[in-house]
């Protein structure tokens, strides 16, 4: 009876080691891990000051349509003929004021006033040519100047968080004016 023999699978001897260099692989490791790290760290504060600055953006952006409301508001109330507002602030009169609602985006819900301020006159111009310049009341095309001062408050502070001013100049006319004493 013949035997069988099984073939030998030879595995490469492993070569070998200098004895200095026990632990090489456990420090490579630890030092790749320790460059993980930093790297984690410094994209966590990178995350951290992006989502401050984003949320910064949108407080000044909710003040600056804020305060273009007013500058609409406030040309709506030109085309009236009304120049002055029921509202006082600073202890100056003729003012529009309102505050703007703003969704509840949790603890940190901020109050957004406007305070329009009163038309200033800057510019009168008589209209040429018109007809009705012959009658008593002339009709001019009449500029003028206001403001409109949009603020962010936090809600139990009175520190200001953002601030923006809209200057408006615009004209209305041709209309009835009667020129202002001198």
């Amino acid at each position: 009876m013949m035997r069988r023999t099984r073939p030998r699978i030879v595995f490469p001897s492993s070569p070998r080691r200098n004895p200095a260099e026990k632990g090489v692989a456990l420090v490579l490791a630890i030092l790749t891990i320790f460059i993980l790290t930093i790297l984690g760290i410094a994209l966590l504060f990178t995350t951290t000051t992006e989502l401050q600055v984003g949320g910064a953006e949108t407080t000044v952006n909710k003040s600056f349509y804020s305060a273009d409301s007013g500058a609409q508001y406030g040309m709506y109330q030109g085309k009236l003929g009304q120049t002055l507002g029921p509202c006082t602030v600073s202890s100056v009169s003729g003012y529009w004021c309102f505050t703007v609602p703003e969704r509840n985006t949790g603890s940190t819900q901020r109050t957004l006033t406007v305070d329009v301020a009163p038309f200033r006159l800057v510019d009168y111009q008589l209209v040429p040519g018109n007809q009705i310049n012959v009658g008593s009341t002339p009709i001019y095309n009449v500029g003028y100047h206001f403001d409109s001062l949009a603020e962010s408050f936090l809600p139990s502070s009175t520190t200001i968080s953002s601030q923006k001013t809209i200057s408006v100049d615009f004209t209305v006319g041709p209309v009835p004016f009667t020129l202002p004493n001198k």
